[in-house]
């Protein structure tokens, strides 16, 4: 018998119903047989742009500040300053779709918070079956290339297929989201664009659980375990699922990050797996846990100063700012410090709260009369200028704001050479929504940070540092 085609009819209301029980009953909505999103045929449009020697564009996606997002990404904001859509051929002489396989290094995140999308993507690498339902064979940058690609995601019971351009955001030549370690491979990128498109933009997908990816990507039923209250079997759930091909994954609140642990006996011991994507993952197997590496710091020298070894300038300036008193109080050093910063617009600030200026009195205040006299203010009047420094030079996209990658530059040149743990409570702590650091919260966290290894110097070969100074001292 041949095989009835499934020809699409837009219609509404309840011919609309009858119209889809239709279509379902004849197939349309299975993986084989995908519903085309938004009407567009990947092999009709691939096949014209070959005979008309032009690169496909993505009209109903297009490489505009629409499709970035509404707000943090929205049009005019400072965040897509200087974006530029681009193509891999443009970005690399050879580009490559998949290179020896999909695997997890394949996948690092860009300047989105979309970590819970990019576990989904990387659990999908180690089931070849279930990626090649997602990722389609036969795309590539060489043969029948036409600057468009395809990808498959369940949505409302039923498979669509999503197609794209392979136009991607890029700043400085660079691209601004999920990226292969090479630089060279583009197959997570693109799925990236063609789940944005489902969502309506990439802003979309900042924020959300890798469950709802892992049921986008299989169309099947998420499963989840309280870990608070684990049942007895849950090593034997694990296994099980794992000889089943499940895609697993865990994952915690970020607000209990700071303080998180596994208890004995749950993932305890040799029984434990490790998760991929440290920045919305656990990591069960704290022997392995990827807080081995060094961690060291170079403090500022606390040199004793005498007030005759500063300047006359600064003396009369202090004594304009403290008044009667000679001495500068928390409230007093959050005025001074909002009304400077304030002039800089170049910089992104909220403004210095009373909590991060009472913890720079704490540091600098020796004889613990809770205010700051000459002496002390001259000493971080000295440090915030240098921070200042530091936070310009390494803002590389003069954003007036830190990313993380550049906030670990920034955070090595002052002196701080961490563990990717400590990088990644120190981004959950302080970045905004965002994910990126403005200038106060910048201070902060370098206050913060020389108050705790001045408390506690932890030896810098400790592999057990990692876990004890968040625990122990709050970053």
């Amino acid at each position: 018998m041949a095989e009835v085609p499934v020809v699409p009819v837009y219609c509404t209301g309840v011919s609309a119903q009858v119209q889809r029980e239709r279509a379902k009953a004849l197939g349309l909505g299975r993986h084989e047989q995908a519903v085309r999103y938004q009407g567009q045929d990947f092999a009709a449009l691939r096949d014209a742009c070959l005979r008309s020697g032009t690169l496909f564009r993505d009209d109903a996606f297009p490489p505009a500040p629409s499709s970035l997002g509404f707000k943090e990404l929205g049009p005019g904001s400072s965040k897509t300053r200087g974006v530029q859509w681009m193509r891999p051929t443009e970005l690399c002489s050879r580009p490559q779709f998949i290179v020896d396989g999909a695997t997890r290094t394949d996948i690092c995140q860009g300047a989105l918070g979309d970590c819970w999308l990019l576990a989904a993507i990387a659990s999908l690498t180690l089931n070849e079956t279930i990626l090649h339902r997602v990722v389609p064979h036969g795309q590539s940058f060489q043969h029948q290339y036409a600057g468009i690609f395809h990808f498959q995601i369940w949505q409302f019971g039923e498979w669509l297929d999503v197609v794209v351009d392979d136009y991607l955001p890029t700043k400085d030549g660079k691209l601004l989201f999920v990226h292969s370690a090479e630089g060279t491979e583009f197959w997570s990128a693109l799925l990236e664009k063609a789940y944005a498109k489902v969502n309506g933009c990439y802003e979309a997908l900042s924020g959300g659980s890798t469950s709802e990816g892992f049921e986008d990507f299989t169309g099947g039923v998420t499963e989840w375990y309280d870990l608070r209250k684990p049942p007895r079997d849950l090593y034997q759930i694990i296994l099980k699922a794992l000889e089943r091909g499940s895609l697993l994954g865990c994952s915690i609140d970020v607000s209990l990050l700071p303080r998180f642990g596994v208890k004995k006996g749950v993932f305890g011991g040799r029984r434990g797996e490790r998760c991929r994507n440290g920045v919305g993952f656990l990591f069960p197997r704290r022997s392995r846990a990827e807080m081995d590496d060094k961690i060291q710091a170079t403090l500022p020298d606390e040199k004793v100063l005498s007030e005759g070894e500063i300047d006359a300038n600064f003396k009369q300036l202090f004594k304009q700012l403290a008044g009667p008193d000679m001495e500068i109080s928390v409230t007093e050093l959050q005025t001074i410090l909002n009304r400077i910063i304030s002039k800089h617009k170049d910089l992104r600030t909220k403004g210095f709260s009373i909590e991060s200026c009472r913890s720079m009195v704490n540091l600098m205040d020796k004889d613990g009369n809770g205010k700051l006299g000459l002496v002390e203010f001259n000493v971080l009047w000295n440090r915030i200028r240098n921070y200042l420094a530091v936070f310009r030079k390494f803002d590389l996209d003069k954003s007036g704001s830190m990313s993380a990658y550049e906030m670990r530059m920034a955070l090595e040149a002052a002196g701080y050479k961490l563990n990717k743990k400590l990088h990644e409570l120190i981004i959950t702590r302080y970045a905004e929504p965002d994910l990126a650091i403005d200038f106060d919260n910048f201070v902060c966290c370098l206050v913060r940070l020389e108050t705790m290894f001045r408390e506690r110097p932890f030896p810098a070969k400790n592999p057990r540092f990692g876990q004890l100074a968040p625990q122990n001292n709050r970053i």
